[in-house]
């Protein structure tokens, strides 16, 4: 949720506010969502409660149409941000014993 380009290898600082817990017929997938801790814009942003209902319908719409464009059905869950950061932890840890994360 930022309104500034980024691009590949670019590291932001953020803070991890929701988590959308998708299935697919290749089975469940989690998208983290989080704002930059940088930008005084997102300071009041900490759940998603405090995102207006507008931008939480325009991601929940984009990872239902780029599942439709690959013609597959898919199921949204809503998750806590408790949740996001286990399976950012839980992610990261694979990383660092698979050899492939740096942390």
């Amino acid at each position: 949720m930022t309104h500034e380009p980024t691009f590949p290898g670019c590291a932001v600082p953020i803070r991890l506010i929701d988590m959308l817990d998708m299935r697919d017929d290749k089975g469940r997938d989690q998208k983290l969502i989080a704002v930059p801790t940088v930008d005084p814009r997102f300071d009041e942003v900490v759940d998603l409660c405090d995102v207006s209902r507008h931008a939480i319908a325009e991601i929940e719409h984009f990872f239902q149409v780029y599942k439709e464009l690959e013609n597959k059905e898919t199921e949204i869950f809503v998750q806590h941000a408790r949740t996001a950061a286990r399976v950012l932890d839980e992610a990261r840890e694979r990383a660092a014993t698979s050899g492939g994360g740096k942390g």
